[in-house]
């Protein structure tokens, strides 16, 4: 793919303090080229602390969660998980779309559709604690596999799947 892929073992190895990915966004999307190269549980390749977290699943389907609080403002938390698989050393195109304006929450792989559900949570404004190669919760569900291109944008980005 690339001569600047990021590559992560599974064991703690991880790029993390990179600053605030959440700070009072309405929309979010994350894309990225993901190779996973093993299955030990949910693990996460970007997250920030409180706010979101985007990985794979030990059934290896994708997952995008978003924190915050509800329309009562308390917090809450919505996790939306990919209907298809995806299978060990192959790369896939996998992008997560918020969008706070119409409160949905989109998941593609390799630009097809997986998932689209409604969601009453409001992202929860930055805690410059965000990571790639976990989810940066202390939790220790450190991603094993390779990313390339990863972006995030602070908008619905529809037009990149």
């Amino acid at each position: 793919r690339s001569s600047d892929l990021l590559v992560f073992d599974g064991l703690g190895k991880s790029t993390s303090d990179i600053g605030d990915i959440v700070d009072e966004e309405t929309e979010l999307t994350i894309v990225a080229w993901v190779y996973r190269t093993a299955t030990s549980g949910t693990d996460y390749f970007v997250g920030e602390q409180g706010a979101l977290r985007v990985g794979l699943t030990a059934s290896n389907q994708v997952e995008c969660e978003v924190m915050g609080i509800d329309a009562t403002g308390s917090p809450d938390t919505d996790s939306f998980t990919s209907t298809a698989t995806i299978t060990l050393d192959e790369w896939y195109f996998i992008t997560c779309i918020w969008d706070g304006v119409n409160k949905q929450f989109s998941i593609f792989i390799d630009q097809n559709k997986e998932t689209q559900a409604s969601t009453v949570v409001m992202l929860d404004a930055g805690s410059n604690n965000a990571a790639i190669g976990d989810e940066y919760d202390g939790a220790g569900n450190y991603y094993e596999g390779v990313l390339d291109e990863l972006i995030i944008f602070d908008r619905d980005r529809k037009s990149v799947v």
